[in-house]
């Protein structure tokens, strides 16, 4: 069964070659826009999509987003959202039912493009048509389009360089500016002080002032008296008699027969103490045995001064 062969020029060559190649994406990019309480969004798709921006949003609104509105421009804003939104559903209702009413049987309809490019303009229309559909409808529209866009940018230019030159020459008729500087601080000279080697004492005398007891420091030191030797250690002559050593005081006490319990009269008894004479005074010559001598000798010499004579006070 042999297949029927297409026309040369069929319906979807003609709308590959009618149409711009960014429509599909441009058509994305509208689905997607949300306008009212969005400025972040509407500045981002202007961003992108500058020439279709400026005609749904307007030049009013792409200002004061791009400066930030004001207190009293908040309403202002909220009407131009309004308004942007109509543009952005009606541009959306152009593209739904543009490959159809444009290209019937593969054959252009002039008529309908023409209406639409004149609608748009020249700039948003290059995103709907390709540029020779554009000039076999409108012919010399993009020739004179570009050469207005060229003039306007020359002119853009001019101006910024007559801006900068007035700014130049107002800078150049202003007198120069002098810089004052800080006197530069001079340094401040080291005192140069002479510290004597020796310190000399002060004479009270000849400066005029009261008295004062500072003598001068001995030149040379004041030798210290000889250190006494220690006494001599002789060893313990035990022929010789151990004399009696005195025994501390004792109170006198009543006797443990006496009962406790009765009272007994008895007079105020007065410290006991032993008395020395003469005869008792150990000899200059006696010392006290070194440790680890014979014990019992001082034992003796202790006993021995027990016995001695008491006499009661």
């Amino acid at each position: 069964m042999l297949e029927t062969s297409k026309p040369k020029h069929s319906n979807e060559d003609t709308e590959r070659r009618a149409f711009g190649e960014k429509l599909e994406e441009f058509r994305d990019a509208l689905n997607l826009l949300y306008i009212k309480k969005n400025q972040s969004g509407r500045l981002k798709f202007a961003e992108k999509w500058r020439a279709p921006a400026e005609y749904i949003f307007g030049a009013d609104l792409l200002e004061i987003d791009t400066r930030g509105p004001s207190l009293d421009e908040y309403a202002v804003r909220l009407q131009l959202e309004e308004a942007a939104e109509d543009r952005r559903l009606q541009l959306k209702q152009t593209l739904g039912e543009l490959k159809e009413k444009s290209v019937d049987s593969g054959v252009l309809q002039f008529e309908y493009v023409g209406k639409i490019i004149q609608q748009y303009g020249p700039e948003l229309s290059r995103i709907f048509f390709a540029d020779n559909i554009i000039e076999r409808v409108s012919p010399g529209l993009l020739a004179r389009f570009d050469e207005e866009r060229r003039q306007r940018e020359a002119q853009a230019e001019a101006e910024r360089l007559r801006a900068e030159e007035a700014i130049r020459a107002k800078a150049q008729g202003l007198p120069p500016e002098t810089k004052v500087r800080p006197p530069k601080a001079q340094p401040v000279p080291h005192a140069n002080i002479d510290i004597p080697d020796e310190v000399r004492p002060i004479d009270a005398a000849a400066s005029g002032s009261v008295a004062t007891n500072i003598s001068a420091p001995p030149s040379e030191p004041v030798p210290l008296p000889p250190e006494p030797a220690p006494d001599e250690v002789r060893p313990i002559d035990f022929s010789e008699p151990v004399p009696p050593v005195a025994a501390v005081a004792e109170p006198v006490v009543p006797s443990a027969s006496v009962p406790q319990a009765s009272p007994v009269d008895v007079a105020p008894v007065g410290l006991v103490q032993k008395t020395l004479s003469v005869a008792d005074v150990p000899p200059p010559g006696f010392s006290k045995p070194e440790k680890g001598s014979c014990r019992l000798a001082f034992s003796r010499a202790l006993a021995a001064a027990a016995d001695a004579p008491l006499h009661v006070i």
